[in-house]
This record gives C-alpha cells, structure tokens and sequence, in this order.
C-alpha cells in the first residue's frame, strides 16, 4: 500500500472516528468517569492534601479573599487582588458551602474538569487510549494537587489552560468559527489572569492551532482575523471582570498590580535574590520535583527521535504526537531558562507547575507512537481499570513506595523509572502487559517526585479540615467586630500549643497557636509583629505603633494572662484596654479560644 494511501486512509478513519470527539458519547463518559475517580479515591484514602497546611501563608490570603471579596477595604491594593477568576470561584464556593464541603468540591471538580479537558484534547490528536493514559497521568499527579497549597491560584489555573488547550485544538479542527476563537481568547486570558506565569506557554496554542488547522484543511489559517477574534476574547473578558470589579467598589484595571509585579521581576531579578538558588549550589540534586520532567524529557526526545528515523513517511497522529513532545519540550527548556536568568522557575516548587500541563502531552505522545491498546471491546475495560489501580497503588499500598524512598535522594531517581517506562513501551508496548507496565513505571515516578508524599498515604491524623472549619470561622468572627480588616491585628505565641487529637505522633501530635494566628490573620488581617515568635520579644516600638488608634487584637490562646500581660503594655503608655472573654472555635479534637483586646485612646 502506498504512503499517501495509507495516510488517506487513516485520515478517513480519524474523521469518521466521531464518537471519539463526542463527549456525550457513552465510552467516552465511562473513560470520564474512570479518570475523574483518581483523585476522589485519593481524598478518600487521606483528604490532607484537600486542605491548606496551617503554617503556610500564601493560600489562606485567596481563601480570605473568597470570605470577604465583597468588602472593598479588603486587601485591595495587594497584587493578589488581580487573581479575579479564583478569587470568583473561592468567593461563591465559600459562600454556599460550609468549610470541608467548599474544599472537596473546589479540589475534586477542578481535577475532574482538568483532566476531561486534557482527555477530550488528547483524543482528537493521539486517540483515546493514549488520551486515557495522559489524563489520568495528570489526575494522579501529587505534584499538581494543590500546588501552592489548596487555596493558591495554581488550583484553577492548571484547569483553565487545559480547557484553552482543547478548544484550540477544537477551533482549529473545526474550521473558522468566530464564536469558537473569540471564546478560546478568552479561557486563555482567564488563565492568565488566575497566573501570569500561563502567559509562557501561549507560544504552544498558538503552535498546536496552526498545525492542527493545516493538518485538517491543508492550509495556513488566516493569521490576522484568527488572532483578532482571539484577543477580541481576551478584551471582552478582562473588560467585564473589571466592570465587576468596579461595581463591587474595587479597581477596574485590576490586572495592573499583577502586571507591574512581574514586569518588575523580569527587569530585575535582585528582587528575588532572597528566594532564588543559583545553579552552583548544586540545589536541584535533591529537588525530587524535577524527576518527573526530566523523565518528561527523556520520553519527548524519544518521540521526536523515532518518528525523525523512520523510513515511511509520518502519519497524522505520529505527527500530532511530534507537536505535543516539541511543546513539552519548549516548556521545559523556558523554565530552564528563566531559572538561569535568576527567575525562581523551578527551585521552588509550585513556580514550576505550569509545565505539568505540556508534561500530559509528551505521555499522550509516548503512548500513540509505542502502544497497542485496544480502544473498544472488553480488554479495553479491563487495561483501563488496571490502569486505575496502577495509578491508585503507590498509596493505597504503601509499602513498596516506602522502601523506595529510602534511596529517593536526588530527582534522577524518579527520572529512572520515565526511562523505565520508555524501555517498556519500546520493548513491549503493543501487548497490554507491556502498556500496563509502562503505566506502573510512570504511576512511581511520580510517588517518587512528590516530597511530601506522605499526606495522601493512609493515616490516622487527618486535622486539615478541622484548622480549615476553624480558620474560616474565626474570620467572619473578627469581620463582624465593626473594625476595618487592617485595624484588626492577630497573635499566637510559639511557645504555646494544643494536641491535635489522639491518632497524630511525633511532631503532628500537637498544633502551635502561633501558627494558627498566622494563617486567621493571612486571610485579611495584620499581623501584630512580623518575624517574633512570642509576646516577650515584641519590640516597644511595635506596641508604640499599634497603640496609635482604635485597633483591636484577636489573641489566640488558651490563657488568659498572657493577654493581661499584653494589654498592660499597651496600658503603660496611657492606652485604655479592655479584654473580651474568649470565643471558642471547636472542630473535632482541636479547640482553640480567641481572646479580644481592645485599645483605644
């Protein structure tokens, strides 16, 4: 059979293969439904992950914002304000549904929609079964759940590029269809402005439309009126959220802060000198994160290297994989570069998320060019539930995972086991034994890149939803006190702490009120003293300050002289204190008491 023959021919089956691109389609709704489970059986096995740690700052400003959005004195003038799409979502989320209940649909919706956007992408470039693979690569994925913590704007940006990615795949198959472009402008720029860092990857839409659309009418699209359309999107929607924005008494160029921030970071790099590890300093050797895109890489290459080296000319879908692995591989490259140049790309770990979303389309591509899956039949239920449990396993059954950990000391070894894979897909991949094996290879290759795999194995210390249940109350409590969200400051003494319940050990066995004042006070209020760890170290210059005015104090403690020995500070220089008894927060085993201190002239 000839070259061109057999590409027409396989062209013809893609076109009729319309089931797969349809996403009411039963077999498509069950492969759905099967990803969608990864990660609601992984909450269930330990919802931890679910819920923001307590001594982290960052997600609980994004979880005070969707308490109080409405209040315009709110943090407004901090860039954090500009994540509008998150800040939306968490605001009418945390408004409906009580604590746990808003975390559990935020985490498990969000993968879920991530995950069938990717699905439904993949499946019109590579077909299902490599699209079933990729897809539930990413709703197992440790490293990409809750990255940043599961309030933090990572949480639906990750979503939102992956519904951009499918309906530019979607607008260019389909031909030109203005609503369809102006649309994707639009997803893309409510990703952008969940996190600007998505901006990186825009050279991969635009990448994957022209070449989908000449694949499909044998021509280059008409550049200027696609991209208008585009960016049309991209104005009305940003237009519209600043109206919003405006009519709720905050700023219509909301963007501006976010903007100027990261302007200012690519002009000058000192200003991340604090938080950047330059190369030399050998840091990524035990950054276990970069395993996974190093394996990345190694499957991508390969992709690249065996379509180049055949004789026979490449077929569609071999040329749709060769797209997805020089895309992951642009990204890759990018970050690395940016981490050169001084940016911190990839030494912290959630700078880094944003390639997880190209990452999927190098394994969807690994998949097309060296499995033999079948797509339809009983085997296909069958591989696709053991996929399932693959992916489910380095959790559900710890122990191997834990003896692989004692040697997990540098990110090569999780980047060995992608190699891994790609041996078994070259030596075995069209023989469902060989296709399972490559899933099971990359399912602990992702275990290993994940450092703090142990908040989704089983535990008996589960306390996230409780600190959240907590934290979230005591939020509206100092709202509904009469004073502006910056007069209101928060304290804890390190030295001060609570069990946390009867199945915690070791250093989970107990919660320290510092940080629990830190993390009610990141969600809209100030802090008493930056940088101490308890009252007897606050400098008399601090308490000079915070006397100046009518403030008042949330003192999170179980005893009650320490706020008398707080209020005395304030009384030596002439303030008038009163305390008022304190209120009680109680969720499962942990309670905690905040005291109010008054202080006025």
């Amino acid at each position: 059979m000839s070259i061109s023959l057999r590409d027409g021919l396989e062209r013809r089956r893609w076109n009729n293969f319309t089931w797969s691109r349809n996403l009411s389609h039963p077999k498509v709704i069950f492969d759905v439904a099967l990803i969608c489970s990864i990660p609601l059986f992984q909450a269930l096995i330990n919802s931890s992950w679910m819920f923001n740690s307590y001594d982290w700052l960052d997600p609980w400003y994004y979880h005070g914002y969707g308490l109080s959005y409405l209040w315009p004195d709110f943090h407004n003038d901090y860039y954090k304000a500009a994540r509008l799409p998150w800040i939306w979502l968490e605001f009418v989320v945390r408004n409906f549904f009580s604590p746990t209940a808003a975390s559990w649909l935020l985490q498990i919706s969000l993968l879920a929609a991530g995950s069938s956007f990717l699905y439904a992408a993949f499946s019109r470039l590579v077909g299902r079964s490599s699209a079933f693979i990729a897809a539930a690569f990413f709703a197992s994925n440790y490293f990409a759940h809750a990255s940043g913590g599961a309030d933090y704007q990572n949480t639906l940006a990750g979503p939102l590029f992956a519904m951009s990615w499918w309906m530019t795949i979607r607008s260019a198959q389909d031909g030109y269809r203005p609503l369809g472009l102006f649309l994707t402008g639009a997803a893309f720029a409510a990703t952008v402005h969940t996190n600007i860092v998505f901006v990186n990857l825009a050279p991969i839409l635009i990448a994957q439309y022209v070449f989908c659309y000449r694949e499909r009418f044998g021509r280059i699209p008409s550049i200027l009126p696609t991209a208008m359309l585009a960016i049309f999107g991209a104005i009305a929607l940003t237009a519209f959220m600043g109206l919003v924005n405006w009519l709720v008494g905050r700023d219509f160029f909301f963007f501006m802060k976010i903007f100027n921030l990261a302007s200012s970071f690519v002009k000058d790099s000192s200003q991340q000198k604090a938080w950047w590890n330059p190369w030399t300093t050998g840091w990524y050797w035990t950054a276990v994160h970069l395993g996974q895109f190093t394996g990345g890489m190694i499957l991508a290459v390969a992709v690249c290297a065996c379509v180049a080296l055949r004789k026979s000319e490449a077929t569609t879908k071999e040329r749709n994989a060769v797209v997805l692995a020089i895309g992951f591989l642009y990204a890759w490259i990018l970050w690395l570069c940016w981490q050169t140049a001084g940016q911190t790309a990839l030494d912290w770990g959630y700078f880094a998320y944003p390639i997880v979303l190209p990452l999927n389309g190098a394994i969807a591509a690994s998949a097309a060019i060296w499995l033999r899956l079948p797509e339809v039949g009983t085997k296909a239920v069958l591989w696709k539930l053991a996929t399932l449990a693959l992916f489910i396993a380095p959790i559900l059954i710890p122990q191997p995972l834990l003896a692989l950990w004692k040697h997990n000391t540098t990110f090569l070894f999780s980047a060995a086991f992608f190699a891994l894979a790609l041996g078994a897909a070259l030596l075995a991949g069209r023989r469902i034994l060989g296709g399972l094996v490559f899933v099971a290879a990359l399912s602990y290759g992702l275990a290993l890149s994940y450092p703090w795999i142990n908040i989704f194995m089983p535990s008996s210390c589960q306390i996230g939803h409780h600190i959240t249940t907590i934290v979230d109350n005591s939020h509206r409590y100092l709202r509904q006190r009469g004073y502006t969200f910056s007069s209101v400051f928060l304290w804890g003494d390190m030295n001060e702490d609570i069990a946390a319940g009867a199945g915690c050990v070791g250093t989970q066995s107990v919660v320290k009120l510092k940080y629990m004042a830190s993390a009610i006070r990141a969600t809209g209020f100030s802090f008493l003293a930056d940088g101490v760890m308890d009252q007897v170290d606050i400098p008399a210059e601090r308490i000079a300050a915070v006397a100046e005015g009518k403030h008042l104090i949330g003192y999170v403690t179980n005893d009650r002289s320490r706020v008398e020995k707080l209020a005395a500070a304030f009384q030596a220089l002439g303030r008038r204190t009163s305390i008022i008894d304190p209120k009680d927060f109680e969720s499962g085993p942990i309670r905690v008491q905040i005291y109010l201190l008054q202080i006025s002239t």
